[in-house]
């Protein structure tokens, strides 16, 4: 009877230590099948945006900016999406549902606003994405390759991103005057009529105020 015992429990024992593998393998694939899937959701979404700021983009700066975006992450695309098959997921035709409240909201904006907003979106999604490419860079195989290959286009569109988005907030602050008092109050030319992210346009100058370098407003973080 021990003897049974002992060897059913051996035979256990070997099944589980040949299961661990198998279930360390199905969790990769599903990690590697969730990155192939937003990878192309957000190439999609990349393409878009830009097309959208060579639209609403008031600067030369974000016009060229938007260009980039849609050619590097259409190359970027006909990278991954080969690999869909390989990580068994169907390849999404079209950005999320989120990128595209994202969009939406943006699209309603136009000149130095739009560029200023845009170029804000952008930081936060590139350091986003750079947070999941580094993720997948980290492993082996083909979709570790294609996030090590595209690494690189992520970081300088967020540096460019970066660039924009300090160049723009300057601008935005400066103005005629008109706007502000002796203590440099101001009243927010993107308050309460505007983008509730951009800053509440109170009497403060929080928000952007337009004014001059003589007053004090205090820009978004």
């Amino acid at each position: 009877m021990n003897k049974l015992m002992l060897a059913g429990a051996v035979v256990g024992l070997g099944a589980a230590l040949a299961a661990t593998p198998a279930l360390a393998q199905s969790k990769q694939n599903r990690q590697e099948a969730k990155f192939v899937h937003d990878a192309i959701e957000g190439n999609f979404a990349e393409q878009s945006m830009g097309d959208l700021a060579q639209q609403n983009g008031q600067s030369q700066a974000i016009k060229d900016f938007g260009a980039e975006l849609k050619r590097d992450h259409s190359a970027a695309n006909d990278k991954v999406m080969p690999l869909s098959q390989q990580v068994g997921v169907r390849a999404p035709s079209e950005p999320s549902a989120k990128h595209k409240q994202d969009y939406e909201k943006l699209a309603k904006l136009s000149g130095a606003r739009f560029d200023q907003a845009f170029a804000q979106h952008m930081v936060m999604d590139h350091k986003q994405d750079i947070t999941k490419y580094q993720r997948a860079a980290s492993g082996s195989g083909p979709v570790a390759s294609y996030a090590q290959e595209t690494l690189p286009v992520l970081q300088r569109h967020l540096a460019t991103a970066q660039s924009l988005a300090g160049g723009n907030r300057g601008a935005m602050g400066a103005g005629s005057g008109s706007d502000m008092n002796m203590n440099g109050s101001a009243s927010g030319s993107m308050g309460s009529g505007g983008n509730p992210s951009m800053g509440n346009g109170n009497s403060t100058g929080t928000g952007y105020g337009s004014g001059s370098s003589g007053g004090r407003v205090q820009q978004p973080q």
